[in-house]
């Protein structure tokens, strides 16, 4: 879908538009890979819904004995002032803390640097 400069969730938040659903909800749909786009500047529905995917994505990975970096935003959580949930909402949802390859802080840390590069 990117060769349309457009990805699939962006395309189907643009659709469901046309429902007239509101506009929390439509990009949520939209930037939930891509939180950063947002600028929100506390949690919301597009919070939720990112972090619910990534660590849903974590626990398939787990489940099946695979180890993935999480790929939580940490930049987009910083943003919105809950840098520290990260380990706390992967502990919620029976992940283990200490299986993620890197703290959230450090994740930060990285985005950073690659930005920088």
């Amino acid at each position: 879908m990117m060769t349309l400069g457009i990805s699939l969730p962006e395309l189907g938040a643009s659709l469901l538009g046309t429902w007239r659903l509101p506009l929390a909800i439509l990009e949520a749909i939209a930037w939930h890979q891509r939180p950063q786009r947002s600028k929100d500047t506390r949690f919301s529905l597009l919070t939720a819904v990112h972090v619910a995917n990534v660590l849903t994505q974590e626990r398939q990975k787990q489940s099946a004995g695979e180890i993935e970096d999480g790929g939580i935003d940490g930049h987009y959580l910083q943003q919105i002032g809950v840098t520290d949930d990260g380990n706390s909402w992967r502990a919620l949802c029976g992940l283990d803390p200490k299986s993620a390859l890197e703290t959230l802080a450090n994740r930060v840390r990285h985005q950073r640097e690659s930005q920088d590069n």
